[in-house]
């Protein structure tokens, strides 16, 4: 790069097969270019070059427009060539030709337009063409599709992450490290019953069952950083304990704890739930020793893993030398083991196939054949089977108490914590759990209702097709699906789980459903609260430095300026000291409202803390540009601001830095913007100020 030349004319002269650039000028100093260095400074350039003639040839073109596009000047002979290689689409094209018509003879414009590139890719590449003295055009072009994309990708997440605090079904707090509340959103205030004010007044501590608890979360997320699932009793407003989860993480500056911030869920109705289906497991096993059959737990090997008391007697051994040591087949009788190990195999692959319901002769401990009555079947999700044996004169007694676990059983699916429901071969719903009901938004008698064959939703994602195959005796699993209910409640699914079985002649599927909807939001809510202020709802200090050092990362590829600015409200504490921190907190809202819209979209305004906000204006083209931008701030203050009753004058002071003049990386640019609002405030407040 050159500076202080005046140079009159330049003429560029290329000598095709010396690949060398003849430089001459007419200049006021004189002065004169050595033909190598020039043509080896545009050789190794940073950016691409393309020279054409006054024919529209291509005359010139660089290592790195090579690199960018592929093109070397033989596949592009012509400006013509170039343009129907690199922009095949003859609209598309025609909108080129016509922005290089206006933009060739202006300076300092830059256009990104999507190229083809020889290898048959597309990239975005911004072009500054401009003309030679002498009618001939040059363009300097740089790829800019690795930007282009990240900012994309980055609005995309700012716009996914936006709402997803206030609108949590999760409480979500952060606090200070000694206990005040920072912020909290909605959820937090319903649960714990409090409002905004009642909590500026309050610490954490608090809101503990036992207070000195505080102390405890303080040492275990400050020595790991965070904290997963820590639970913990917490009191509401009203006194009501809560067991909760809290799942929180340190926020820090550099190396200095500020506080705490994490989500809170309330988990007493999932404990109740767990004591209540360990009950079930407590009733449950009790049921499977004293179910008045005996009654086996057969590994796939035939081991006999697990045997009740029934079977103690019906075998005529003790329990330690039956489980994990007897197969089952020593039980029974040579001739009926070939058919019950070809039921068995059978089963394996298709259940249905196989009768769970079948007689032969049992030999016990003292050789005794005596004739059974077997009802077996496989554990869903297992390769194990489970097993009632029974004489035949006990029939009754034996489906009394199948029916009697059969009710256990449904008690228990009545509260398990996933989705379950029953359909039958006309696709009609035969039963359907609590958390079913919830997962997909319907009443019992709605859900009753359905057909699951004409469901859209099931259509879509193949589910009726896995259920009629399900209903045929082929278990299934479909994983991790986005899914909108018949009634329009949309939710993550994590596993559709179907388990072919028969209720008395009649074949049924019975459905497992997983929901990780909450999972999935909160997951999106802890990565928004780690960039955005919780007040105004603006990036914060950290995405600030992100995108700050982004743009350096980008200016510095290709010679360009960019701005930070440093704001405050002029006498802000007075307005926090005569109204309050609530209409405080407002005035700081409606501020950032309308400096937002004063800004560009490729500008980015963000909190620090307090009343101080940061600016960041990229693609200055004109240093007087962030003038201007400085002084639409300014106007926006002149215009009074209605809180509630009263009616507030405010303005504010600005510092403006300037890149590369005054610091090339993001803490020089920002304590440079610092010093200039103090230089600002100093001469009077109301006005902005350049650093010097």
């Amino acid at each position: 790069m050159f500076t202080h030349c005046r140079l009159s004319v330049i003429v560029v002269k290329l000598n095709i097969e010396q690949q060398k650039i003849l430089v001459q000028e007419d200049s006021v100093n004189d002065f004169r270019i050595d033909i190598d260095s020039c043509f080896a400074i545009l050789q190794e350039a940073p950016y691409g070059v393309i020279l054409l003639d006054n024919s529209g040839k291509i005359v010139y073109v660089n290592t790195k427009f090579t690199g960018i596009t592929g093109y070397v000047i033989s596949d592009v002979p012509t400006g013509r060539d170039w343009l129907n290689r690199a922009y095949p689409d003859p609209e598309y094209r025609k909108l080129v030709i016509d922005f290089w018509k206006n933009d060739v003879a202006l300076k300092g414009v830059d256009r990104i337009f999507r190229v083809v590139c020889k290898d048959g890719s597309v990239k975005e590449i911004e072009f500054r063409p401009f003309l030679l003295d002498d009618g001939r055009a040059v363009a300097i072009l740089s790829d800019v599709t690795q930007q282009i994309e990240a900012e994309k990708a980055l609005k995309e997440s700012e716009k996914r992450f936006r709402i997803l605090f206030e609108d949590s079904r999760d409480a979500i707090f952060m606090t200070t490290r000694d206990g005040g509340f920072a912020n909290v959103n909605r959820a937090f205030l319903d649960l714990f019953g409090y409002t905004m004010d009642e909590l500026a007044e309050m610490s954490a501590g608090n809101t503990y069952f036992n207070p000195s608890e505080r102390k405890r979360f303080q040492s275990e997320i400050e020595k790991s950083g965070a904290v997963r699932d820590y639970e913990v009793m917490l009191r509401k407003k009203d006194g009501t304990v809560m067991n909760c989860l809290m799942t929180a993480s340190v926020r820090k500056n550099e190396d200095v704890v500020l506080g705490y911030q994490g989500i809170i869920r309330d988990i007493s109705a999932q404990k109740e739930m767990e004591e209540a289906i360990k009950e079930s497991e407590k009733m449950y096993k009790s049921i499977f020793e004293t179910t008045g059959s005996a009654t086996i737990i057969i590994e796939d090997n035939s081991i006999i893993t697990m045997a009740n008391k029934e079977f103690e007697t019906l075998s005529g051994y003790e329990r330690g030398d039956i489980e994990g040591k007897k197969s089952f087949s020593e039980f029974v009788d040579k001739e009926d083991i070939q058919k019950l190990s070809d039921y068995h195999k059978i089963r394996k692959i298709t259940e249905d196939a196989a009768p769970r319901n079948y007689e032969f002769r049992f030999i016990d401990r003292n050789m005794n054949m005596k004739n059974i009555y077997m009802t077996i079947a496989m554990i869903p999700g297992t390769k194990k089977s489970i097993g009632s044996l029974l004489d035949i004169t006990e029939q009754k007694h034996f489906q009394e108490n199948l029916s009697r676990s059969f009710r256990t059983m449904r008690d228990i699916i009545e509260n398990a914590p996933i989705g379950i429901y029953i359909v039958n071969r006309k696709g009609d719903v035969d039963f359907v759990n609590p958390e079913m009901l919830q997962i997909s938004g319907a009443t019992l008698e709605q859900f009753m209702s359905l057909n699951v064959f004409r469901l859209l939703g099931y259509q879509r994602i193949g589910l009726v097709d896995k259920i009629k195959s399900g209903l045929d005796g082929e278990f299934f699993r479909i994983d991790s699906v986005e899914y909108t209910s018949h009634f329009g409640k949309r939710t993550t699914i994590r596993n559709f789980i179907g388990v072919p079985f028969e209720e008395g002649t009649e074949k049924k599927l019975l459905m497992f459903i997983e929901d990780i909807t909450k999972q999935k939001f909160n997951e999106l809510q802890l990565a928004h609260l780690a960039t955005h202020d919780m007040l105004t709802g603006l990036p914060n200090r950290t995405l600030f430095l992100d995108r700050l050092r982004i743009a350096l990362a980008g200016v510095q590829r290709y010679p360009q300026n960019l701005a930070v600015m440093l704001f405050d409200l002029d006498k802000f504490k007075e307005v926090n000291d005569v109204l309050g921190h609530k209409v405080g907190d407002a005035l700081l809202t409606i501020v950032g409202e309308r400096v937002a819209g004063v800004l560009r979209q490729s500008d980015t305004l963000a909190r620090m803390g307090g009343d101080e906000f940061l600016v960041l204006l990229t693609n200055i083209t004109n240093l007087n540009d962030a003038d201007a931008i400085a002084k639409k701030i300014l106007d926006v203050f002149h215009k009074p601001i209605q809180i509630e009753n009263h009616i507030i004058y405010v303005t504010t002071s600005i510092g403006v830095s300037i890149y590369p003049d005054d610091g090339k990386d993001a803490d020089d640019l920002i304590k440079c913007a610092d010093i200039a609002m103090y230089e600002a405030k100093q001469s009077g407040r109301n006005a902005y100020r350049r650093y010097k």
